[in-house]
């Protein structure tokens, strides 16, 4: 389980990173801005939820 955990982990690590990237080079649509805040939100629940 912790294994897994940790993949997902570096998974959303380096989606952010790639994110990141993209903002940096300005070419983050909004459609793409809107559905990663979509997704923290739904990350911030699943973490609430295993409290």
């Amino acid at each position: 389980m912790a294994e897994q955990d940790r993949k997902q982990k570096d998974k959303k690590e380096v989606n952010r990173n790639i994110q990141f990237a993209y903002e940096q080079s300005g070419e983050l649509t909004k459609e793409s801005k809107e559905e990663r805040d979509s997704e923290q939100e739904q990350d911030t629940k699943a973490c609430r939820d295993q409290d």
